[in-house]
């Protein structure tokens, strides 16, 4: 299911946007209702009470993750900075 996710809706969006259609609604559309990835990050995102429904939120956290987490940009994230006390 992840090779769909990261390899075939990236080609099939990557090719339509080269023939100026747009089908991002409904590569969305087809994320919302694949399964969520079901790996380390996503499960430590759901000890935190963050709920991953579909694809497209396992997604949302693995983006999360690489743009906050691993950079140690935690008061930059919302969810960061709620969970450290912050605003």
């Amino acid at each position: 299911m992840s090779r769909i996710l990261n390899a075939v809706l990236p080609v099939l969006y990557e090719y339509n946007a080269f023939k100026g259609i747009d089908v991002s609604e409904t590569i969305r559309g087809i994320g919302a209702k694949m399964l969520s990835e079901r790996n380390k990050i996503v499960r430590n995102f759901k000890k935190l009470g963050m709920v991953s429904n579909s694809a497209n939120d396992s997604q949302a956290l693995l983006q999360l993750y690489q743009n906050y987490c691993t950079r140690n940009n935690c008061l930059q994230c919302s969810l960061g900075s709620h969970l450290l006390g912050g605003k």
